[in-house]
């Protein structure tokens, strides 16, 4: 989060809430507001399209005193007009309790299917090059202006590699672990030891 933070900040106010008992951490709401024309938006630290599926940090067995707490305090702050829980874990069931909560309360909102986290199917070409041939035009200079975008960022580094070994697959899993939803028993990956390097 601090990393997106400190790369994307500009025009943003940080916003984030924390419910704690007894001075430890139970619940952590990470948010940015931003102004989208009249309107004062709140959205998660990540957002838009820089996070991979995003949730509410809560302590297990705190879940609903936390949300109904946050919701409270929510609705008690006249600063913000718009909340945007896009990007949402659908393996998280934080989400379905909160609005469970906002529907007891006759708060209004509106519930949508998520866009599709696409990836690029690389299997079947012999390196980037052969891909980025086959591409548009228009695919070809998005990817071009995303790739400096990266390269101008701190930290970061573009990498296309021809071959995978184990250090990068375990990055991957530990990825897929972390912050995926594909795999509903935690992960979309085999076990490290049923991996082959291409």
């Amino acid at each position: 989060m601090l990393a997106w933070w400190d790369a994307f900040k500009k025009g943003k106010i940080l916003n984030i809430f924390t419910y704690r008992e007894r001075e430890e951490l139970i619940g952590l709401f990470p948010f940015y507001m931003i102004r989208i024309g009249p309107f004062r938006e709140l959205r998660f630290i990540g957002q838009p399209l820089s996070a991979d599926r995003i949730d509410f940090i809560l302590r297990p067995g705190y879940e609903t005193d936390v949300l109904t707490q946050f919701a409270n305090d929510l609705f008690a702050d006249s600063g913000w007009d718009l909340l945007n829980l896009r990007e949402f874990s659908p393996l998280s069931e934080h989400l379905d309790m909160f609005t469970r909560i906002l529907k007891n309360r006759g708060k209004s909102y509106t519930r949508a299917k998520d866009h599709a986290c696409y990836y690029i199917p690389t299997r079947r070409f012999k390196d980037y090059e052969t891909f980025y041939k086959t591409t548009s035009s228009r695919n070809r200079k998005g990817y071009r202006l995303a790739r400096n975008r990266i390269q101008k960022e701190k930290n970061i580094t573009w990498e296309i590699r021809d071959e995978i070994d184990h250090m990068l697959i375990s990055e991957m899993v530990e990825l897929d672990l972390n912050r995926s939803y594909r795999g509903a028993s935690g992960s979309s990956f085999l076990p490290l030891k049923d991996m082959k390097p291409c």
